[in-house]
């Protein structure tokens, strides 16, 4: 028994545990599960993440360029946003979400375009815990017609040599699309691990409209594809985080790394789905403020996702929730103290004092004269 096999025993549940969550998940899935970015978008830390190779890799940001309807991930100080990963590329007219080819594509993937030389584009897979990669497949054409060819490869980086999963292979302009498969598979995987799938401009930044899926096949935790992510609430309101796994999972939400339960909290707030994909706590005051994940469980074992933040608000005086804070505010609180409708579901006792009553319109009067929260 060689040193690869046992430190798969060692990382990998019996086999028929692993047999129940063998899964696969792909950059196209992704994009399609977590839908196109906002501009100006920071990246959720999912299991799939797009990065530029230069600067000590910093990962790309949300931006639209000219003609695509939808957002991508790109680099907004580069010019036409390259590195640039997204949108959807497809046959079907009705799904294609990129105008930029001279033939169209013949499989559905997502537009990896390089940056300029030597900026590469990079996307990465993360396991969220000790995993077994039993597949690598890369699809990829190249959809332009002035740059000869961009260039694939991938590697897996765990903090020892870097093994070469796929070698840099040249896509021709406008060739037939190519499949690429990893070789030297099965392979173990930690926390540490990472698989980069690299696309480079093959040494021309002109027209690389690369068409591109990445797929890995693992048996391992789930991965999150959406984790939780920074969250503002306003004291007294509900808070909300959530996530999405690519794969079946059970779900413990964990506050800086303590598990949460369902019910009161010692300081007042109360917490509903700590065991579900939408964790809400109702009544938050700033002592919920904290970091929350979430460990993801199947057959393999358990895996924690990416941590968002927990913010919550001095003060929130925007009651009509019209983007301003102004008078209209004053107007809408006095009608809800006076026992009128509160179409915004906002709590009304600004100062927190327990009542209901004048007060808390003088103090919001205040506020929106730019004194200091209550």
């Amino acid at each position: 028994m060689n040193s690869r096999t046992l430190l798969l025993c060692a990382l990998l549940p019996a086999s028929s545990a692993a047999a129940q969550c063998n899964y696969s998940h792909s950059i196209l899935s992704q994009w399609d599960l977590a839908g196109a970015p906002a501009v100006g978008a920071s990246q959720p830390m999912g299991a799939w993440t797009f990065w530029r190779s230069d600067l000590g890799r910093q990962p790309l940001v949300g931006v639209q360029g000219s003609g695509v309807p939808v957002g991508a991930w790109g680099a907004p100080d580069q010019s036409f946003f390259v590195p640039l990963l997204g949108a959807r590329y497809s046959p079907s007219a009705d799904r294609n979400q990129v105008p930029f080819y001279h033939r169209p594509p013949s499989f559905e993937g997502l537009l990896a375009h390089p940056g300029y030389s030597p900026i590469d584009l990079l996307c990465i897979f993360t396991p969220s815990g000790n995993s077994e990669l039993t597949g690598l497949t890369l699809r990829a054409e190249h959809l332009g017609q002035i740059s000869p060819n961009a260039v694939v490869s991938a590697v897996l980086e765990s903090g020892g040599p870097t093994i070469t999963l796929v070698p840099p292979t040249s896509i021709a302009a406008l060739a037939p699309a190519q499949t690429l498969t990893a070789t030297g598979l099965p392979l173990p995987m930690t926390v540490a691990s990472r698989v980069v799938v690299r696309v480079n401009n093959g040494g021309s930044p002109f027209e690389d409209w690369v068409n591109l899926d990445a797929s890995v096949s693992l048996i391992g935790p789930p991965v999150a594809v959406v984790p939780p992510v920074d969250t503002t609430a306003c004291p007294g309101s509900v808070a909300t985080l959530s996530v999405l796994p690519a794969s079946g999972a059970t779900f413990t939400w964990r506050r800086g790394g303590v598990p949460l339960s369902n019910g009161p909290t010692p300081w007042g707030s109360v917490v509903a789905g700590a065991d579900t994909p939408v964790l809400s706590i109702s009544g938050v005051s700033d002592a919920d403020e904290a970091l929350y994940d979430v460990v993801l469980t199947n057959a393999c074992g358990p895996g924690a996702t990416a941590a968002g933040f927990l913010t919550v608000l001095a003060c929130c005086p925007d009651f009509n929730e019209d983007g301003n804070v102004d008078q209209d505010d004053v107007g809408y609180l006095i009608t809800v103290v006076a026992g009128g409708e509160n179409p915004t579901n906002r709590d009304p006792d600004f100062n927190r004092d327990g009542n209901v009553d004048q007060d808390d319109v003088l103090a919001l009067v205040d506020v929106v004269a730019g004194g200091p929260c209550p």
